[in-house]
């Protein structure tokens, strides 16, 4: 792939494995390790992350080279939502650590922000919730997906001053590292439109009792598309939940905000709502939803067109190259 950022050799083994090779490529290990850190401190974060990104590649919204995000990108978001998540409260690991003169693992910021953190919710809970959160409560346009900071961010704020199509009515995702870098870049404006509707089918899909594409079963699978299925298949094809426990997705409008959404899941097996913490507040909202109104009600808009300093619909060279197989 010689219009990558980064010249990408793309190989396939045993016609199963894919894999991208570069060389030389220095800057992607330190988001490799960085990402390896996070996936690491519960097996949960890990399986959600495979979970969106087989999702994400089976709905067709996956792949920098035909403008659509990178696999990096999504798991990005998803390390976002759970640093976000008032349930889950991910730590925000120090990006510093992972440097090549850091200490990696051993660094005393990364030990304390690992000691005595879990996640209570089953990962199909997660998923649900991450589909809620992406649909209803990240302000689209105006919020930045950024892991480094870990926490609700306006764009038009100073710690992402550098970040470039800030001001742009866009998904921004920062990259870690590369902070000028919005990894909106490579999205065209069609495909931006095509994945906020894969966002909305697959909460619909779980609304009534389906799993999204890329973690159905295969007899659910074949009824989706209308096949009769040759045989019952038991188990999920991603390790999300048992059928029996799918979980039931309610929503109606959180009386407290009326710019805030409230997503309620209700599960059958464990009986908790995900919002029961928040005073009725759904799980993916929190207080930095008050701050990103107050930004759009002092008219720090990003609809102002003299601040439109990216154009939609044309985004820069594909970069999907020298990105890091974060997590397999």
């Amino acid at each position: 792939v010689l219009s990558a950022k980064v010249p990408i050799l793309k190989v396939q083994y045993d016609e199963c494995l894919e894999i991208d090779l570069s060389c030389q490529n220095l800057h992607a290990l330190q988001n490799t390790r960085l990402l390896r850190a996070y996936s690491k401190m519960h097996p949960k974060v890990r399986e959600l992350v495979i979970a969106v990104k087989l999702w994400a590649k089976a709905a067709q919204v996956c792949g920098a080279s035909r403008r659509h995000l990178s696999s990096y990108t999504f798991t990005l978001m998803t390390i976002y939502f759970l640093q976000v998540s008032v349930d889950v409260q991910l730590p925000t690991l120090p990006t510093s650590a992972f440097e090549p003169d850091g200490k990696g693992d051993d660094d005393p910021e990364v030990c304390a922000a690992k000691a005595g953190w879990t996640i209570r919710q089953s990962t199909g809970e997660l998923l649900v919730n991450f589909f809620l959160f992406y649909n209803f409560c990240f302000a689209w346009g105006l919020e930045v997906a950024s892991p480094r900071l870990g926490a609700r961010h306006a764009s038009q704020e100073e710690v992402f001053e550098r970040l470039r199509g800030r001001w742009a009515q866009r998904l921004h995702v920062e990259d870690p590292y590369l902070l000028d870098r919005n990894l909106h870049c490579v999205l065209g404006d069609r495909e931006e439109l095509q994945l906020r509707t894969a966002f909305a089918d697959a909460l619909h899909a779980l609304q009534f009792g389906l799993s999204p594409p890329g973690l159905r079963p295969a007899a659910e699978a074949e009824a989706v598309e209308g096949k009769a299925p040759d045989k019952k298949e038991e188990g999920p094809s991603a390790p999300i939940e048992d059928e029996a426990k799918k979980p039931v997705v309610e929503k109606d409008v959180c009386p407290s905000d009326s710019d805030c959404l409230k997503a309620r899941t209700v599960s059958g097996v464990s009986g908790a709502s995900t919002a029961s913490s928040t005073g009725g507040r759904g799980a993916c909202c929190e207080d930095g939803d008050a701050d990103l109104s107050a930004a759009e009600s002092r008219g720090v808009s990003t609809s102002d067109d003299e601040h439109m300093t990216a154009k939609k619909g044309e985004p820069e060279e594909v970069k999907e190259g020298g990105e890091p197989e974060e997590v397999k």
